[in-house]
């Protein structure tokens, strides 16, 4: 496959949270189902004006995201150029040093605590407190 391809982090400001990504783009579709066909991740048209300069025609991209972006690239680094091996190591060193910190309240700023929390499904924790002041308003609402 030839073509363009980065490793690259990028932030959810919504979160606050780096996140790291594998991207390639091509001319042609077929490469990049490839790509997904073995790795996942999705691809897209690139936007109109971001056509080919030689060919005019549309480009596609592949991304892949989060820890499989990462486990790819550290599948791919002894294959990859010097150059390309420095951007793994910066996206790897940027990706742990983010470390995602478990959540210790709600987003109501309720405390996960044992008495406040219950496990929905076993594994999904929610906040009792909310859980409540929800229950309370439906019931008035009826």
């Amino acid at each position: 496959m030839d073509g363009e391809g980065s490793f690259t982090t990028h932030v959810r400001k919504s979160r606050n949270e780096r996140k790291v990504r594998v991207s390639a783009c091509q001319a042609q579709e077929w490469p990049l189902l490839k790509l997904r066909s073995l790795f996942g991740g999705y691809i897209m048209s690139v936007s109109a004006r971001s056509l080919s300069p030689l060919t005019k025609k549309p480009l596609w991209r592949w991304e892949l995201n989060g820890k499989y972006a990462a486990a790819l690239s550290m599948t791919l680094y002894t294959l990859l150029s010097p150059r390309r091996q420095d951007q793994v190591k910066k996206l790897l060193a940027a990706w742990c040093a983010s470390g995602r910190k478990p959540k210790t309240h709600c987003p109501q700023g309720h405390a996960f605590d044992a008495l406040n929390t219950y496990l929905y499904l076993g594994k999904y924790r929610m906040c009792k407190q909310c859980r409540r002041e929800k229950v309370i308003v439906i019931r008035r609402a009826a």
